[in-house]
């Protein structure tokens, strides 16, 4: 999904959110702590449905990034739970990744924390399995760019 908004004249902030279903085993629990009932994650397919998106805020540019004009990909990894909310947000793999001074670096982290607070709010339709709601692991790569 690609989302943009205007944040100062001439400046095109965008967002382009992709979701990514895992291939996380049947029973294991996204912590690798031993597996309970409740945090069983199943994987998408074989009868499990994914989950849809109902609700997703706009992710901000941070004003680190939009000064430095930084842009970059975070990659989080999530479980959405039975309730379709998110849970065990984190980052798999940083906008700073590519950026070799540090205050780039430190700038683009600025990125993935904007991208947590905007998923953290993400609502979405559980995934099913057999009629009942199950949870899942899902990525979800926040696309930050500067027109």
């Amino acid at each position: 999904m690609f989302l943009s908004r205007r944040s100062a004249p001439g400046v095109l902030l965008a967002c382009m959110l992709s979701l990514h279903g895992t291939a996380q085993e049947t029973s294991s629990p996204v912590t690798g702590s031993a597996p309970t009932d409740s945090a069983k994650v199943e994987r998408i397919g074989g009868g499990v449905t994914p989950p849809k998106v109902v609700s997703q805020p706009e992710p901000e540019f941070s004003k680190e990034a939009r000064k430095k004009k930084i842009a970059g990909n975070t990659t989080l990894t999530l479980v959405v739970d039975p309730q379709g909310l998110p849970t065990k947000i984190r980052v798999v793999k940083s906008a700073a990744e590519g950026y070799k001074k540090q205050k780039d670096r430190d700038a683009a982290q600025t990125l993935d924390a904007k991208a947590i607070e905007a998923v953290e709010h993400y609502r979405f339709t559980p995934a099913m399995k057999g009629g009942q709601p199950v949870s899942v692991q899902l990525n979800i790569v926040v696309n930050f760019q500067i027109f």
